[in-house]
This record gives structure tokens, sequence and C-alpha cells, in this order.
């Protein structure tokens, strides 16, 4: 049996696919038989439909009519071959895509069946062009459009679904729609979708989808399921739509209106919104408050139906009518009465017409504030100002004001007052103003106004003239008044100060007398530290001389009570000098080296021999981890122990006294050190405690006249020890004893000891011979006694008498050190080691001494700028002195004297210098004694009696010297009396005449 076939090719996706249909001779349709050609990709705009015909020619005209159904396909060909001819017909502009051109012949019948499928073609071609309609609508849509199969499975999306998720169709084909999840739905929330849409029902919604690339978008979601005739659902249809912006849009709104609502609910204004038929459209949190209610019960309410006894007054219903109707706004202040609080209350109010959102209808949007708090300052404020300008006017306080645009000057009644003018006649502007100030204080006012311009404000004072020509003292500021940063005038005070300006000059006149007063009070501690000191010193030193040398045991006993006795006389003053140095602030603290123990011990030692006259015990508890060396001040320190030892001996009859040293801590710079004096006497009553420390005061009087004493010892203990930043405790027992402690820091060296060389008990066995030392001291018992010292140290000493002699002595023999007496007539110690200093390169290196009966406070820093090495203190211990000696001189036979520092041009006679020293001391005396008459006399005498003697030159040189005494002493002559410089006058004058006649003769 012969078979034809008849082959279609068809493609929708792009890729070609065929079916083959064979006719057979003996039957009326086609059985197909499967491809007969593989598939081949073509390009997407390739044929749809290929047609393949091996036609006779008889068949021709009927050709037509299947060629006009064929070629309504899109894309579609028809190509008919003849078998006769084996030529090719193509009706179709696409036939190059093929390679090859498959001929068949056709029969008669399997022409009719062609031209039946070909109909049948036809109606294809309607439904495929509906479907190409639908499917271009799909593509274009802006909408994402996704179809699934009933699991979710992705089968077909859109370009608009590529273009909005970044993923391609080849990319989610056969995924599930899970892979667009964001995570941020909850799980229930698909599970509610799925059960919908598998119920056959569309689903509607808005989902948070993610993108590709992670990024977020909201889409607008509708989800259709597509099911066949049997209802049985074949896929499912998802559009949806980027509604991201919107949503923005919409939270940002939905921000607005939340942050606007907050803002709302938290001012403390009352905001509502009221219509015309008075119903509340919205109210915030505080006027909800007030009127004790929710906002949620007052909104659509009116002021009848809410029910509280908070309620806006007639009046303001009013308004709010007024203003929805007139469509103005307004702003007022009204006081209401306060049911609940009983009291009046003061809002400020705002009403503006506005028109209610959705419907547009009128009502009226009210602000109020309360300002029942502010009205009370208000008031207050108000009564102030007027106590402060009643206060003002008590006080003298004036106010006045400058307005520089309308020309025009304020003042209140005080500064009419102040300035002695009438209030009628107006305040004074401008330069009227400045004839009311004095002359010499109108560029100071002029100052501080400008300062006011440039800094803000100024303070200033003047003198006021009145027009009766009385001057009133001012106290006055100034501040500018400014408009938008521009300066329009000035405000200011004025203040009439010229009784306190009164009482200053008073207050500095009494400052005056008391500062000369202290100073008087000072000299005059001076002077008696010097001439009470001076003298005891010699007492005390001789005493200690004679002791030393003194073989018979009564003598010495003797001896040895003259120097206790002035020592306790010495002990006496310096507590009376002391406490008044410490009253005028005088006394200073030293800190320098102290070995511990010795010092201690030298203390227990200096108070032993008064313990064993009265047969007690005093005994040291010293604590032998205290550091060797401490700084302190050893002097102060003393007096501190001496005074509460003599104290403890003294109130002290049996037992005995200690001396009690404990180190309480200790770091690496400085030790705290307990000191307690713990006696067996009388003790003290609990009352009388603190009265002890009271300057004068003991314990009873009885106490003071059966034991004595000053009673300024224990004040001057607890002076010293505040100046050592401590306090003394006290603790004692009527009949039992007492115990005084104290606590003091003390830093510490561990590193260096005092190192003293020993000496010899006696003084006959010390020696400095072969030394020069020249002192200067005009006192003739401290002369008398340091001879006697220097003589057993076989010591050559120079004496000089004051300091022009010190000068002249120094010019003629370099002494190897010079011990200085600093209060002296004339020219003091300091300005004769100055003096000194400065006369040659050997006198600035001798080491000189000071010798102070003053304090080592009062005087150290001055002999430390005079040039001066040491400072020794009177009553000093010869033994003291000898070692600080030795220290600075080395031995005799290292010293190399040179010749005078000083050599005249004109060598004297070998007597000149006798001759010149003999006039200067005689004549020096003489001016110290104030009697330039008997100097005039003398220098006459010299004259006549030595004028063979002495060539002219030589007593030009003692003139000249004397003129120079007469011109450092000017100073101290010009403050005596009137009639001392008229005879200095008169002896310069009679110098002067000596002078010229000698000179003439030369």
């Amino acid at each position: 049996m012969k078979k034809y076939s008849l082959t279609v090719f068809f493609s929708s996706t792009g890729f070609c696919k065929t079916i083959t249909h064979v006719f057979e001779e003996s039957r009326d349709k086609c059985l197909p038989l499967g491809s007969s050609f593989s598939e081949k990709q073509i390009p997407e705009d390739s044929l749809s439909n290929i047609i393949v015909i091996e036609l006779k020619e008889k068949h021709k005209p009927q050709l037509k009519q299947i060629l006009e159904i064929i070629e309504g396909y899109e894309n579609s060909i028809c190509i008919i071959a003849e078998p006769e001819n084996e030529s090719l017909y193509q009706y179709s502009r696409n036939a190059h895509f093929f390679e090859n051109i498959i001929k068949l012949p056709v029969s008669e019948k399997e022409f009719s069946i062609m031209l039946e499928l070909s109909k049948e073609r036809q109606e294809k071609k309607v439904l495929r062009k509906k479907s190409q309609l639908f499917s271009a609508a799909v593509n274009q849509s802006a909408n994402t459009i996704i179809i699934t199969d009933p699991e979710g499975k992705i089968e077909f999306v859109n370009p608009a679904f590529e273009e909005k998720t970044g993923y391609t169709f080849k990319e989610v084909y056969g995924e599930h729609t899970r892979i667009l999840k964001s995570g941020e739905h909850e799980i229930d929330v698909y599970e509610k979708m799925w059960k919908i849409i598998k119920m056959g029902v569309k689903w509607e919604g808005e989902l948070l989808n993610k993108k590709k690339n992670g990024e977020l978008f909201w889409e607008e979601v509708t989800i259709s399921p597509i099911m066949d005739e049997n209802g049985t659902i074949l896929n499912f249809l998802a559009v949806k739509n980027d509604i991201s912006e919107k949503k923005k849009s919409g939270e940002a709104l939905l921000s607005s209106k939340k942050l606007l609502r907050e803002i709302m609910d938290h001012v403390p204004q009352f905001i509502y919104v009221r219509d015309l038929q008075n119903r509340y459209h919205h109210v915030n949190k505080a006027f909800a408050d007030y009127l004790g209610k929710h906002p949620r019960d007052i909104k659509g309410k009116t002021e009848t139906e809410l029910d509280s006894p908070r309620t806006a007054m007639e009046n303001s219903i009013h308004e709010d009518k007024m203003v929805i109707e007139q469509g103005k706004e307004i702003h007022r202040e009204e006081k209401f009465f306060d049911p609940i609080e009983n009291r009046e209350r003061y809002f400020q109010y705002s009403k503006v017409p506005i028109a209610l959102p959705g419907t547009g209808d009128a009502a009226v949007l009210s602000v109020w504030n309360c300002v029942t708090d502010q009205k009370a300052i208000e008031m207050k404020l108000r009564d102030a100002g007027e106590k402060l300008l009643d206060a003002q006017k008590l006080a003298g306080f004036g106010n006045w004001s400058v307005d520089f645009e309308n020309e025009t000057a304020q003042w209140t009644d005080q500064m009419f007052e102040q300035y002695g003018l009438d209030p009628a006649n107006g305040a004074p502007y401008g330069k009227d103003f400045y004839d009311y100030i004095h002359p010499d204080d109108r560029e100071q006012v002029l100052a501080a106004i400008e300062k006011a311009r440039n800094e803000g404000y100024a303070k200033y004072e003047c003198r006021a003239l009145k027009p009766d020509n009385v001057i009133t003292y001012i106290e006055a500021t100034v501040k500018p008044i400014k408009k938008e940063g521009k300066i329009t005038g000035f405000f200011g005070t004025s203040l009439d100060i010229t009784s306190r300006k009164n009482y200053e000059e008073e207050i500095i006149a009494a400052r005056k007398q008391a500062i000369a007063a202290a100073k008087t009070k000072s000299d005059f501690l001076s002077v008696m530290s010097h001439e009470i000191r001076t003298p005891l010193n010699a007492i005390i030193v001789m005493a200690d001389m004679l002791i030393n040398e003194a073989e018979d045991p009564a003598q010495k006993e003797n001896l040895e009570i003259l120097g206790f006795s002035a020592r306790d006389l010495l002990s006496i003053v310096n507590d009376i000098l002391d406490y008044s140095k410490i009253e005028a602030g005088k006394l200073e603290l030293e800190s320098i080296p102290i070995n511990a123990r010795d010092y201690l011990n030298k203390i227990v030692n200096t108070n032993l021999l008064r313990a064993q006259e009265k047969g007690i015990r005093l005994e040291l508890d010293f604590d032998e981890n205290i550091p060797q060396v401490i700084m302190g001040d050893p002097l102060r320190l003393g007096q501190i122990l001496k005074n509460l030892i003599s104290n403890a001996i003294k109130f002290t009859e049996k037992g005995g006294v200690k001396l009690i040293i404990r180190q309480q801590s200790r770091d690496h710079e400085s030790c705290k050190l307990y000191f307690g004096i713990k006696d067996t006497g009388i003790g003290i009553h609990a009352d009388k405690i603190e009265s002890l420390f009271e300057v004068f005061t003991q314990a009873s009087s009885e106490t003071s006249r059966k034991y004595g004493g000053t009673g300024l010892g224990l004040a001057i203990v607890k002076s010293l020890l505040f100046m050592h930043n401590s306090r003394i405790s006290v603790e004692s027992k009527p009949d039992e004893g007492s115990l005084f402690s104290f606590e003091i820091d003390f830093p510490y060296r561990q590193d260096e000891a005092q190192k003293k060389d020993e000496i010899p008990e006696r003084l006959d066995s010390l020696s400095l011979e072969g030394y020069n030392i020249m002192l200067v001291e005009d006192n003739v018992m401290n002369i008398m006694v340091a001879k006697k010292i220097f003589d057993k140290w076989k010591c050559k000493l120079h004496i000089a008498e004051d300091g022009y002699i010190a000068m002249q002595m120094a010019t003629r023999n370099d002494f190897d050190l010079i011990l200085m007496d600093i209060q002296m007539p004339g020219i003091d110690g300091f300005e004769t080691t100055r003096k000194l200093r400065k006369l040659s390169d050997y006198y600035s290196r001798v080491p000189i001494f000071a010798l102070s009966a003053a304090a080592p406070g009062e005087v150290k820093d001055s002999v430390k700028e005079a040039g001066m090495n040491e400072l020794i203190c009177k009553p000093f211990s010869p033994k003291e002195l000898y070692r600080l000696i030795k220290t600075y001189l080395p031995e005799p036979a290292e010293i190399k004297h040179t010749a005078p520092a000083i050599v005249s041009d004109r060598q004297p006679k070998p007597d000149d210098g006798d001759i010149n020293i003999e006039i200067l001391v005689k004549l020096s005396t003489m001016l110290r004694k104030q009697e330039p008459s008997k100097a005039i006399s003398y220098m006459e005498n010299v004259a006549k009696d030595k004028s063979q003697e002495l060539e002219s030159s030589g007593l030009i040189e003692i003139i000249e010297t004397i003129n120079s005494i007469i011109r450092i002493n000017k100073s101290y002559i010009d403050n005596k009396n009137i009639l001392i410089r008229e005879m200095m006058s008169d002896l310069k004058k009679s110098l002067d005449e000596l002078k010229d006649k000698y000179e003439s003769k030369s």
C-alpha cells in the first residue's frame, strides 16, 4: 500500500517542532507516525507553521482557498511541490531558514483531508491571535506577573518581574515562590494566604519581598486560581504592584501624624477643635486632663454632654462661633474661676478658624496657655520692684537712662537729690549733665561710658557738683541699651557714697596710725631684744667663763647660780619678746638638720640640774626607730619642750618627769613624731585646762603666787605648735599628775648625720693662735667678753667700734675673719658688710659672721642679702662660736697675709696712720655723741698742735674723711632736731674752711 505524508512545522517558543501525518490510500484519515525531522532552534521571529504539499495540476484551483487559510497564520510558509515538473512554488518570505524542502505526492483524497485540516487551522489561528494578544499584554505589563503550578512552583514570569526582582526566567523557572520571601512576615501570614487560594478564592494583600540583591520592597499582591471546567486548580496567577514609595509616603505621613499627636499631647497648653454645634472634634491630653476626662470620651460630644465641673464659659462658646462665622482669629487674655481649685486662673488663648479634614466643615482651633503662675510671679516682681524702689530710696540709689533717639534723659528722685537739682526742671541731657561733674572727673566718666559701649558694662566713681558747690561722691554703673544690635541709649545706677568715702579716709588714717604703731612696736621689740639680750649675753658668757676657770667649789656653785638666774631671766625675756613677735607675725620657722638623739639628750640635760635640786627624776624615753637626722627648727622645738619640761618640774614635788618620744608613722620623706611630757605633779582640774593656754593665765592665783612664772609659756607653746600645724593635748588628774602631748611631722635625712668635731670641755684648751680676727662692736661689755674669750684662744682680736673704723682698719689689714654686730650707730652691720665686700677682691671672700640679739627669723634674709656667711645669735656659746670659726678658717700655717688692700698714692709718714686713726676715732665718737662743737674745737687744736708734724695733705685727707661721715649720716642727722642739723652744718662749714686754708698753703 502506497503511503503519503504531510509534515507540519510549528514553533511558539523558539524551538522548531514537527508532526508528520502519513496518509494511506485505503483510509480517509491520517495516522501520526512521529517526528520525521529533528528539533532545531531557530530565531524568535522565525516561522510558526510550515506546510509542505506535493500537488497535481488539477488541484491548483482549490489551492488558493487552502493558501488563504494557511496564510492567515503569522510567520507561516506553505510550500507546494509538483511531481511532474518538480518545480517549487514559494508563497512566503521566510523559506530561506530551511535547508531541505520535502516533496511528497498527494492524492485527491489526501488533498480533501488536507483542506479539512486547513479549516481547522484557521480556527486555531483566531485562538492563537487572542493568545498572542494576552501574551503581549502580559509581557508589556508594568505589573509583575507570575504563573505557578498548584504547588507554587514558577512556570512563567513576565519581563516586569525580571526587571523588578533582578531574576531571569531561567533562574526562577521551577523554583518555589518562597525565593522572594523577605523573612519579615510571620509564618501565619503565608499560611492564611495559601489556605485561601487553595480554596479557589482570590487573595489580596501586601507583602514585603526581597530582590535578588537582597533589597527589600513592598508589593500589593493579587493571587487568582486558574481552574478547568471541573474546578480543578491548574495554576495560580499572581499580579503584583510595587508600592514601596507609597509605603514610605504612608509611613512618613503616619509618623508625622504620630509626631504631631505626641507634640500636642505633651505640650502644657490646652488645644481643642470645635464646630458650630459646639461639638469637639479633637482635644489634646492636657485639655482632657483639665476636664478630668480621657480624649476619646470628649471627642464627638458637646460642652453640655461632658458633665465636667470645668467647662468653657458661655463667652468662650460665643467667641468660638464668632471666629467660625467671621473667619477672623483672636488673641486674648482672660481670668476664669476654677471650681475644683477654688481660685481664679489666668489664661492667654488664641482662636483660629479652620476647615475640618474630610468634610471641609467650618470649625475653630483654640490654644489655651495657663499663665496663672506667671501672673503670680509678675505680681511678686511688681511688688518687689516697688520694694526695690523703696529700698533704693532708703539706700540712696538712683536710676537714670538716656535715649539717643528722643534726645531725652530720665532720672529718679534720688538722682535729683544726689546732684542737688529740681525735678521740675527735668533731667539734664548730653553736655548739660557734665556741668554737674567735677572738672577733674569728667574724662574718667567719659572713659567709663566708652568702656560700657565696647564691653557692655562699666563702673566708676566721680564727684558731683551741686549748684551750691557742695561736693557729693558718687558710685555709678552704666550699660548700653540696644535695639537690633544698635546702641540707642544708656542705663545706669547712681549711689551717694559720700559717707563711705569719709569713713574710708578715716580708715586709711587709722590704718596708717596702726601701721605706724605696729612699726613702733616692731622697732621697740627689736631695740628691746638687742638692749636686753646684749647685757644678758655678757653676764651668761662671763659666768660660763668664770665657772670654767673656778677652782673653789663654793665659788663655782655661786657662779652656777648666777648663770642659772641669768638664763632664767633670759627665758622670761624671750617669752615676752617671742610672744610679741608671734602676735605681730614676725616669727618664722627654720628647717635645718637636727640629730634627734643628741638634741633631745641636751634638752633633758639642760633641765636636769633643776630636777635634781628638787629631788625628782628627769628621764628620756626615746624610740630608737626614729631617723637619726630630722629637719626642723631646733630653737622653736626647744622652746616648746623646755617650756613643758620646765612647767612639769616646777609643779612636781615628788616622783619625776619623763620626756617620751615615739615614731607614729613614716614614709620615704617624712615621719610623724609623738612628744609626751608626763609628770607626777599636782595635776590640773578639768575646768581649768582650757585657760592654761591663755596669755598671763595660770591654773589658779595660788599657783601663781607659789610657783611664779609669767603665764606666757604655754601660750607660746600653743602658738608655736600652731605654726607646726599641730595642737597640744592635755590629760590630767588633780594630785596624780599630767600628760602634755603633741605630734609633729618632720622631714628626715637617712644618709646624713650632724658631724661635729669633738670640742674640749675647757675653753683654755682651745686655740685660734695665728689668726687675725676683727670684731666690729660698739658695746663695751660685749667687747670685754670677746677679748677674754679670744685671749684664752690665743687669737689676735682687733676691735672696731663702728663701721667707719672697720672700713679704715680693713684698708690696712687683711683679717682672716670678721665678727660684725648688726645694730650699730652710723652705718649698721649690713651696710658695713656691703661696703667691705666691694673694698677688694680679698674682702669679697673673707668670712663675715653677723652678731645679733634679734631672733634669727627677723634678720636671716637681711644677713644673706648683705653677703654675710653666718648668723650668731646672742647670747652665744663660746664653744659653738669656736666650732663655727674653725669650720671657715684654714690652719694658720696656710694663711698668707698680703699687702694692704688699699694703698694711698702718697705714702704717709710712719706715724701718719696712727695719727689719722686716732683723730678719726675721736671725731667719730664726738659725732655719735652729737657734740659737733667739741669736734670743731678738737680739729682746731689738732691743726695747731700737729701743724709741724703733718703735711697739709694729711689733714686734708682727715677733713675729707669727716665730710664723708657727714654725708653718710645725712639721713640720720636729718631725722633729728633742727639744733643738731645746724650744729652739723656749722661743723661742715668749719671743715670746709680748714680745707681751703690748708689747700692754699699747699
